[in-house]
């Protein structure tokens, strides 16, 4: 099956499991911002839409499994949205601009693992 194709099914799959059925979600196909990423989601959680962008150059995308927990962790990213998009009020509202970025630096990466951590969990579930 033509990978574009099968993302197109997996978004299909996992947006009505996740709650996601009411996002609009554009899928691009080229190189993420940091490239050492195979895919990144930009979510606009006020529109409720999303902008996730898939490096299929990756050599991670050759393993079924792993693709399918791609998916599932970017649109987990519009799920965690709203409150991601709270913790940034928190922090430009109360963090000296000076220290910004080391606390968004620090909140981000409990924020992806617990990502990374969620998506496996429900991407077993659902092969159960």
């Amino acid at each position: 099956m033509n990978l574009r194709r099968e993302i197109a099914k997996l978004i299909a799959k996992w947006q009505p499991i996740l709650e996601l059925d009411h996002w609009v979600i554009q899928v691009i196909f080229g190189k993420t911002s940091d490239e050492t990423r195979p895919a990144e989601c930009l979510p606009w959680r006020e529109m409720q839409r999303a902008k996730i962008t898939f490096n299929l150059e990756h050599k991670e995308w050759s393993d079924p499994i792993l693709r399918e927990l791609f998916v599932v962790h970017e649109l987990l990213h519009c799920v965690s949205a709203a409150w991601a998009g709270e913790i940034e009020d928190v922090i430009s509202n109360n963090v000296s601009e000076e220290l910004q970025d080391e606390v968004r630096k620090r909140v981000n990466f409990p924020e992806e693992k617990y990502t990374c951590d969620l998506a496996r969990i429900l991407w077993s579930l659902k092969r159960k």
